[in-house]
């Protein structure tokens, strides 16, 4: 097979006979538009990524101060003593006093 480097891209034969029968059935057109729009998606997509990543440096923020502001670790057991709100902090629903019998 032929190979042909055209702007540091190699290209084999085979790639080129691809590219003519695209042309051949006016395909080159349907190519260009879906990579103009697949370019547009991944625009979308970067600018979403930085927004959700300025979001969790907010939340993160958020959580240090209020992290900070909140009673010592000793001291919120003794707040939370006979409560029977949480049981762990990694859980989201309270545990009543009522419903542990």
């Amino acid at each position: 097979m032929h190979e042909i480097r055209l702007g540091g891209i190699d290209i084999r034969e085979h790639d080129i006979m691809k590219v003519f029968e695209l042309a051949k059935y006016n395909q080159l057109e349907v190519l260009q538009w879906k990579v103009q729009y697949l370019a547009e998606e991944v625009n979308i997509l970067e600018f979403q990524r930085e927004r959700i990543t300025s979001d969790i440096l907010k939340l993160n923020k958020a959580i240090n101060q209020l992290q900070s502001s909140l009673p010592l670790p000793q001291q919120r057991e003794e707040l939370n003593q006979g409560t029977g709100w949480y049981d762990n902090p990694g859980n989201l629903y309270p545990i009543m006093d009522d419903m542990n019998d």
